[in-house]
């Protein structure tokens, strides 16, 4: 069904408005601006970013985000935007998160991935 609306299907499981592949422009220590949103598959916002997330490289090995957040944020060309899909297991699986997100939540992401100009 993902394929047939337009969207792929990584080795993951997530499914994405864009292809993932790592991408690796062989610049290191870079500044990514990062802002997302979050929403099930109703629609409910369920987390946002309202103010951006200032990350490196290096940062993405760390616990930033759940890391699948992380593998799709290494894996989409800057600047770009990139709606996801992640299957509940890649997100809260059966505990969910408090009464936010409820068990067995696949939850849809618009990302959005911009280089930090430093002034």
């Amino acid at each position: 069904i993902a394929a047939s609306l337009g969207y792929f299907i990584d080795t993951s499981g997530i499914i994405s408005s864009k292809p993932l592949a790592l991408n690796n422009s062989g610049l290191k220590n870079r500044e990514y601006r990062i802002l997302y949103g979050c929403r099930n598959v109703e629609g409910i916002l369920l987390d946002t970013t309202f103010d951006p997330v200032f990350i490196t490289d290096e940062d993405l090995g760390r616990a930033y985000f759940i890391k699948s957040i992380n593998y799709v944020i290494k894996r989409i060309s800057c600047p770009d935007t990139v709606k996801f899909i992640l299957p509940s297991h890649m997100a809260f699986g059966e505990k969910g998160y408090y009464t936010i997100i409820p068990p067995h939540t696949p939850l849809v992401y618009t990302l959005i991935k911009t280089i930090n100009e430093k002034k």
